[in-house]
């Protein structure tokens, strides 16, 4: 991922990422930055607001959503949280997440605020974003490999990138419930 413009601790961008159809496109962040701080803020909103009533953590029309807050990326002390939002595997109401690290702002560098994922592939991918362009690849030379291995991988394949990874491994690939 590359350095892109942050106006005002934003990127600018919504990245929206159809899995069953394979189709990528984007929209301003601007609109739901103005009632809604943060990535976690935003997410939810994201959420609430696009799910009908009774979806299921399992089902194709569920999203997850990734963001960025307005600070991440800068140097002001702990800005370095990701959140993650979806319908939880466990009473299908709202499942929190955050993490650390550098993924949420070499998103943010990329171009992107937030990434929201939706739809089922009917094999497995992954989403590769570089210098604010997004695409979906084949991962089924990854599918098995823990998440060690598939960052190994990815960082073999593309040596001349710093790469940031977010995987699932073998225990997302074999979710029962």
């Amino acid at each position: 991922m590359s350095i892109g413009r942050i106006r005002g601790g934003l990127a600018g961008k919504i990245l929206r990422v159809d899995l069953g159809s394979g189709k990528i496109r984007t929209e301003e962040t601007e609109k739901y930055a103005r009632e809604w701080i943060g990535g976690r803020a935003v997410n939810s909103f994201l959420l609430l607001e696009e799910l009908a009533p009774g979806v299921q953590w399992s089902d194709p029309e569920n999203v997850l959503l990734i963001g960025v807050g307005a600070l991440v990326g800068t140097l002001a002390p702990g800005a370095c949280r990701t959140s993650i939002e979806t319908v939880n595997v466990f009473n299908n109401g709202k499942g929190s997440a955050n993490v650390g690290g550098h993924f949420g702002s070499e998103v943010k560098y990329a171009g992107f605020d937030h990434i929201v994922i939706s739809g089922k592939s009917e094999t497995p991918v992954y989403l590769w974003i570089h210098e604010g362009k997004a695409e979906l690849r084949d991962a089924r030379s990854f599918w098995g490999k823990t998440t060690f291995e598939t960052e190994e991988i990815l960082e073999e394949k593309h040596a001349s990138l710093k790469v940031r990874v977010a995987s699932i491994g073998p225990a997302g690939e074999n979710v029962t419930v």
